[in-house]
Order: structure tokens, then C-alpha cells, then sequence
């Protein structure tokens, strides 16, 4: 596949982004607060993290906004989102890899799916606030007692042991 670019929507005289994911200044002169005007070189910008997405921060008319890259290769290639239900979804599960063939709208529950699918979203033992682990959770499901006295005995919330039974958590241990 060749690099295509093409302008971002919003941004259409000063920067352009590519199927590849990758984001450039568009060569022109900009006003000073001075009332002069400066020179901005072509270049490739380096992009940085936005909750994990990688973004850039794109500035236009004297207003700076950190955009996610994802989002713009989406927007210039296929189009505006579909709806406020949508996301843009990787199809790898990599969030770096932002080239357009990784891309698309997807709905909000396809993308859950997707990290589920692609074991990118931290859960059980993986979750930072779990009390739990894996033999925990098997304990727990095949112990006959009451709710409450496994509670009391694993000093958890009786909830806890209620949601694990009923596989509202925990889902992916048998």
C-alpha cells in the first residue's frame, strides 16, 4: 500500500495526515501576537500519548487541541463518525497501529467486544483493584455455603460473592 494524504477535517489548511497514521505540518505563514508573521516548515509530527491513544496537538487560528490519530485517519479517509455511538475501533487491538487498513467505525459495544476479544482490557487478577485471583473464584463457585458465610470466611462483600456466582464477574474462569 502507498501513503496517501489528505487534509484533517477542521484543520484543512495547516495539517495533513496520511492512511499510514502519520501527521504533518502543511508549509505556511502564520500571524505573530507581535503582528509579524512567522514561517511554519513542513515537518512530521511526533505524536504523544492521550489516554493511551497516540495524539498530536494540533494548533489553527491561535487554538491548540491534542487530537487522537486514530480518530483523524477515520475522519479524513472514511468520513465524519456515524454517530455520537461510535468509536474508533482497531481491528488488531494495537492501539499505536492507527493505519487506515487497522481502522473503523465501530459501535460502542463492538469496541468493548474487541477488547475483550484481543485481551486488552485488564480483568480478573489484571484489574488493579482486584481482591480476588483465579482459585478465589473457583473456591467460591463450588463451595455450597451460604453467601454470607463465604463472605464472612473470605472477608469480601457477600455482592462480591454473589456477582462471582452468577458470573456477572469473573466470567472468563471456569
Amino acid at each position: 500500500m502507498q501513503e496517501q494524504w489528505r487534509p484533517i477535517f477542521g484543520y484543512e489548511t495547516a495539517y495533513e495526515i496520511s492512511n499510514f497514521g502519520r501527521v504533518r505540518t502543511i508549509p505556511r505563514f502564520v500571524n505573530t501576537k507581535g503582528g509579524g508573521k512567522r514561517q511554519v516548515k513542513a515537518r512530521i509530527r511526533i505524536p504523544s500519548l492521550l489516554n493511551g491513544y497516540q495524539a498530536v496537538n494540533l494548533s489553527f487560528k491561535g487554538a491548540a487541541k491534542m487530537r487522537a490519530i486514530h480518530v483523524m485517519v477515520l475522519e479524513s479517509f472514511c468520513g465524519p463518525r456515524p454517530g455520537h455511538n461510535y468509536d474508533a475501533c482497531h481491528s488488531d487491538g494495537t492501539r499505536h497501529n492507527n493505519r487506515l487498513d487497522n481502522l473503523r467505525w465501530g459501535t460502542k459495544v463492538e469496541n468493548a467486544a474487541d477488547a475483550i476479544l484481543h485481551d486488552v482490557k485488564p480483568r480478573g487478577m489484571r484489574c488493579g483493584t482486584s481482591k480476588l485471583n483465579d482459585d478465589l473464584v473457583r473456591y467460591i463457585r463450588n463451595n455450597p455455603a451460604t453467601a454470607s458465610a463465604v463472605a464472612l470466611e473470605l472477608e469480601i462483600a457477600k455482592s462480591t460473592v454473589n456477582r462471582v456466582r452468577s458470573r456477572r464477574t469473573w466470567a472468563h474462569i471456569e
